[in-house]
């Protein structure tokens, strides 16, 4: 059977008396130099409490009751120091033996201490050498291949008979005479081709004399603009029929028709202006690497593409670039356009990082400023995919990558997204962050966004650096009514999310991926510690509360340096929870904080604390986010108001991405 250790209250008189302690009814407290004992009442303080009363008569003797099993020996603790012998007082006169009390109530049963430490297990010992395979005996040989039989003799090929002989072949009619020729017919419609820049309208047909001219013949291509850097004409261009030369013409061409697609052939093209694609339409590449649609050198407030309703951009490669401070966006969603429209295999750059160090601009790589609502359907979208969106400025302002300025909903997928380090990196303080939502309707907003399989990246400032950096910031909604996935508005990651710098900006985020935990807990009542001045720290895993009585080292730790877990590579803790299955009590508190030491720095708190009061008996925190570098150290440390604290079985959970 189990050894059980069962312990009394204990301390010495001088401090039992300085304390003078409340015992519960029942509750017996034993005096280590004096031998003696009281018992509690519920309500008395010790100093009022009577000593336990001596053995009284001997009462008869009950049942022998079975010898119970012999439990093993426990280890024989050290010897301690024999006090001096007091002197023996005077011997006084017997006094009447008085009747017997009744006997008091039996105390509750102890807490059952802890299972000690099961001991290491030895070493298993080197398994033997496996003998050798003895050898494999020599295969008998193999008996000879009787002789084949001879092959009989083919008998002779009969003679063959003569050839007879070839007839004479007849003489060949003579040609009869060729008719008259009949009358022309009309002259076909043609155009003849005597340069090589010809371009034939619609309806022509076009011949050379001398079979050197590539005239181009008109293609009858339906609801297709064509946009061709080499053969279009903007004077010329139609839809469905002759190429234009700018995107902006063929643009204008559509007017308010809707499904036609922009069809934009290898070739680079400068607009003059931004362009909003028309709704209902497309605007397509012919392909990512040779179709470049760029604004270059801005020197005013300016925005490259709109995304219009129901329309779709993909294989282009889009660039917007300034040498000056000025609002640039690379690609507008307004209105509904985030669950209409699409951003397909695109690569988006907005540059303006040789503006100077200490002007100020906001730079979007994409801004959502339209209107949404999340609902069942949202995450299916995917308004952003197979794309990549870089970043590239200075100075002050805000740099983002992707920002939500509104009530919409975002959804991306296989996306990257990076905003670069400011060339000056000191003397400003930039903004510069990969996801935003900032919802503009307020603190509660519900503009949102989910990204799965995406990559966000930023540059993370060291000291002397003055800027500030993060993979992704929540601004609005600025706090967490849930951690679950989807259940709560502003930055939602899902499924195959890398954050390259491990960064959300001390703002909360909910995640797809259940985190990463880091447990702690201690068994039974939290005042056994005796650590109510300056706390004490917890150990990942369940360890039991003890004032360091005994073998036993006083737990929560108070040693230092302080309790702690390393982190091996860099990770965000972004949330807390604590329960206990007994409350502080009236009046009562227990405080749980986290704290962090970086790498080759000094310890210090986080904003990560939880108080139980009074009756709880629960909290969690969930409206906040700290990166820990690779070789941080994480600390959690506990403390409680009083000795009549009664929380017990309190347990820490931190959740980590």
């Amino acid at each position: 059977m189990p050894f059980i250790q069962f312990q009394l209250r204990r301390d010495y008189a001088a401090i039992w008396t300085n304390d003078n302690p409340v015992l519960a009814q029942g509750e017996f407290g034993y005096e280590l130099d004096t031998g003696y004992l009281k018992l509690g009442t519920g309500l008395t303080g010790w100093n009022g409490l009577p000593y336990y009363h001596t053995v009284g008569p001997t009462g008869h003797t009950g049942a022998t009751g079975f010898t119970g099993y012999t439990g093993y020996t426990g280890y024989t603790g050290y010897t301690g120091y024999t006090g001096y012998t007091g002197y023996t007082g005077y011997t006084g006169y017997t006094g009447y033996t008085g009747y017997t009390g009744y006997t008091g109530y039996t105390g509750y049963t102890g807490y059952t201490g802890y299972t000690g430490y099961t001991g290491y297990t030895g070493y298993t010992g080197y398994t033997g050498y496996t003998g050798y395979t003895g050898y494999t005996g020599y295969t008998g040989y193999t008996g000879y291949t009787g002789y084949t039989g001879y092959t009989g003799y083919t008998g002779y090929t009969g003679y063959t008979g003569y050839t007879g002989y070839t007839g004479y072949t007849g003489y060949t009619g003579y040609t009869g005479y060729t008719g008259p020729t009949g009358k022309d017919g009309p002259t076909g419609i043609a155009t003849l081709v005597t340069n090589d820049n010809t371009v034939l309208y619609l309806g022509q047909i076009g011949y050379s004399t001398t079979g050197l001219m590539a005239a181009i013949p008109t293609m009858q291509m339906g609801n297709v603009a064509r946009v061709d850097a080499y053969y279009g004409n903007d004077s010329t261009g139609t839809v469905g029929g002759l190429p234009f030369a700018s995107v902006g013409a063929a643009i204008t061409a559509i007017g308010s028709s809707t499904g036609i697609s922009i069809w934009v052939l290898p070739g680079t093209y400068n607009l003059s202006a931004g362009i909003t694609v028309p709704a209902g339409c497309a605007l397509r590449g012919l392909n990512i690497q040779t179709c470049v649609l760029q604004m270059l050198g801005v020197t005013a407030d300016t925005t490259l593409l709109t995304m219009g309703e129901n329309c779709r951009v993909e294989d282009l490669t889009l660039k917007l670039t300034s040498a000056g401070h000025y609002t640039l966006k690379g690609i507008v969603f307004g209105g509904t356009t985030t669950v209409t429209a699409k951003l397909r295999t695109c690569v988006l750059t907005v540059d303006n990082s040789t503006a100077s160090g200490t002007g100020t601009s906001n730079v979007y790589g994409v801004e959502c400023s339209g209107t949404g609502s999340l609902g069942a359907a949202s995450f299916s979208f995917n308004c952003l995919k197979g794309s990549t969106v870089n970043v590239y400025s200075n100075g002050n302002g805000k740099k983002r990558g992707v920002l939500v300025s509104n009530t919409n909903i975002v959804t991306t997928r296989d996306t990257n997204v990076y905003i670069s380090q400011p060339p000056i990196v000191t003397g400003h303080t930039g903004s510069y962050v990969g996801v935003e939502t900032n919802d503009a309707t307020g603190p509660t907003g519900v503009g949102s966004i989910q990204l799965r399989s995406t990559t966000v990246g930023t540059v993370t400032p060291v000291s002397p650096q003055t800027y500030t950096a993060s993979d992704i910031l929540q601004t609005r909604p600025s706090t967490l009514s849930s951690p679950a996935y989807l259940a709560s508005a502003g930055i939602q990651l899902g499924p195959g999310v890398d954050l390259v710098t491990k960064t959300a900006g001390g703002a909360p985020f909910s995640a797809y991926v259940y985190p990463t935990t880091l447990f702690y807990a201690v068994q039974g009542y939290l005042n056994n510690s005796d650590t109510i001045t300056g706390g004490g720290y917890l150990w990942p895993g369940t360890l039991a509360a003890n004032s360091g009585t005994g073998q036993f080292i006083k737990y929560p730790d108070v040693t230092t340096p302080p309790a702690a877990y390393r982190i091996q590579q860099a990770t965000i803790l972004c949330g807390m929870v604590v329960n206990a299955l007994a409350a502080p009590g009236t009046g009562h508190t227990t405080t749980i904080l986290v704290r962090r030491t970086p790498k080759g720095g000094s310890i210090a708190d986080t904003l990560f604390t939880l108080t139980l009061s009074g009756t709880d008996t629960f909290a969690s925190f969930y409206s906040g986010s700290l990166t820990f570098g690779a070789g941080d150290l994480i600390h959690v440390r506990t403390t409680y108001d009083s000795a009549a604290n009664a929380t017990h079985d309190l347990s820490v959970q931190l959740d980590c991405f």
